[in-house]
């Protein structure tokens, strides 16, 4: 009889879920599909989020980094025999110096590198060349000095404490078994680990390279521990929840993704996904869905669209390359480029719904070379130049 009844039970709610499904869905809404629990990261890792000051946060990511895995030259552009010639004047510097050899040079490249006239970002130009150097160009130019001498360095941006916004580049170089901070320009250098020193002076944001790899993911930072590039993965890509014992906050792609992955599942704790989807835009050629975990609070998926939750939640953040019908949150007044930039180029998009607008601005949408028709509300006062030529128009029924 038991067994009976709960069948009857499970009948009748598989019967209440069918209905419940398929009432109040029409051409005008769809659902947005629920993704596999499974593939989301696994977040009770015992990992830990970097906190303090952003001085004190890169440190932190800075200490859980292999020096060996910061000898790479990149990004700045610097021939072999261009590193062969810095090699052999920093190491004229070092003997000639009665310091050890991270100071010797630090010191020698202040007083002889250049401040005033036409500046270059390449050491080689810089020291032989006879350019003048910002404070990129000094950055460069102690980057490489380091790496030429076999210490291990990377370079930092960010920003100068008391101009906030006002940009700034600095290194930590690995020397003695501790990093140090090196802010040629300004003529300071410290221990790194004594943030008190200079997290009121520089604000460190970006790491100007890779600080972590694996056989799957390559990590930097962007305001956090982010991964850069994804080396492998399948149809469904799971980005980790952390690295090395530390909480993965950021995705901010330096490379496109594998051509196999269509969805991507993102944890509670990635708060960074680049600025204006700078981050993943152009960088996800095959992606048609998103995922993103309960509890993510920056971040949310609405019919498979990223929003910012803590900025204009009705303003899309990115739009997946593969998406072919993008349901916008419901916006009153849909001003211009509202899809432009927060799309990929090559996007795939062929019909756009505007519910509840009022008034739609001229070139509210850009750069949608396959878009057929958009949907909009019937007494919506629309611009002339509001949507591309030879777009078909659907009045949506109020």
């Amino acid at each position: 009889m038991n067994r009976k009844f709960n069948l009857l039970k499970q009948i009748g709610l598989i019967g209440i879920l069918f209905i419940g499904s398929t009432l109040g869905c029409s051409d005008e809404e769809a659902e947005t599909p629920l993704p596999e629990p499974s593939y989301y990261p696994e977040e009770a890792d015992g990992s830990v989020m970097p906190t303090g000051s952003h001085a004190e946060m890169f440190y932190t990511v800075l200490a859980a980094v292999n020096p060996e895995d910061c000898r790479v030259r990149e990004p700045i552009a610097i021939t072999e025999e261009e590193f062969e010639d810095i090699k052999e004047l920093m190491s004229e510097v070092v003997k000639a110096a009665d310091t050890d050899s991270v100071t010797a040079m630090f010191q020698w490249i202040y007083r002889n590198v250049k401040r005033e006239g036409e500046t270059s970002l390449n050491p080689h130009d810089v020291l032989f060349g006879g350019k003048a150097a910002n404070c990129q160009g000094f950055a460069n130019v102690m980057k490489i000095a380091c790496l030429s001498q076999g210490i291990p360095a990377t370079g930092v941006n960010g920003t100068i404490y008391d101009l906030y916004g006002q940009g700034h580049a600095c290194v930590y170089a690995y020397f003695g078994g501790k990093w140090l901070f090196l802010d040629v320009l300004g003529n300071f250098m410290c221990d790194a680990e004594d943030t008190h020193w200079y997290e009121q002076v520089f604000i460190p944001l970006f790491s100007d390279r890779q600080l972590m790899e694996d056989e799957d993911f390559v990590y930097g930072y962007d305001q956090g521990l982010s991964v850069r590039q994804v080396k492998q993965g399948g149809e469904k890509l799971t980005i980790p929840n952390s690295k090395n014992g530390l909480r993965v906050t950021g995705l901010a792609l330096k490379e496109e993704l594998p051509d196999n992955v269509q969805e991507v599942y993102l944890g509670s704790s990635l708060l960074f996904l680049g600025t204006q989807a700078s981050g993943i835009k152009e960088r996800m050629p095959n992606v048609r869905e998103i995922f993103i975990a309960a509890g993510n609070s920056a971040y949310e998926v609405e019919n498979g669209i990223i929003y910012e939750r803590n900025f204009n939640g009705a303003y899309p953040f990115y739009i997946p390359a593969k998406l072919e019908v993008v349901r916008l949150r419901s916006m009153r007044v849909v001003p211009k480029s509202i899809i432009s930039e927060n799309a990929e180029r090559e996007n795939s998009i062929r019909e756009i719904y505007f519910t509840g607008a009022t008034r739609i601005e001229d070139y509210a949408v850009e750069y949608c070379p396959l878009l057929e028709r958009v949907h909009v509300p019937q007494s919506a006062e629309i611009g002339e130049h509001a949507f591309p030529e030879g777009c078909e128009i659907v009045y949506l029924s109020e």
